[in-house]
């Protein structure tokens, strides 16, 4: 699979979507069941953007939460595209 999770995290169900514009992912972490995540895609100079938002549900995450969330997600949406860049 093209999603790579570690153990402690679980394979995302689609919530809602906008052909072509927006994913609404549910939680990838099962102990933060109320958690989504939207992905967004834009048109842009020679292609299109993807952007990410976070929506973290109750209770807010601790700061080293939101860190560890972060660095997951850009590197599940991101990291192997970083391997392709000035080749």
């Amino acid at each position: 699979m093209w999603l790579d999770l570690l153990d402690d995290e679980q394979w995302p169900s689609v919530i809602d979507r906008v052909e072509g514009e927006r994913v609404v992912w549910s939680t990838l972490w099962p102990h933060r069941p109320d958690d989504r995540i939207i992905l967004e895609v834009a048109p842009a100079p020679g292609g299109s953007t993807l952007e990410f938002v976070w929506l973290a549900g109750d209770p807010p995450p601790a700061d080293s939460t939101i860190g560890h969330v972060r660095q997951r997600l850009n590197r599940l949406l991101f990291g192997e595209l970083r391997f392709s860049y000035g080749q």
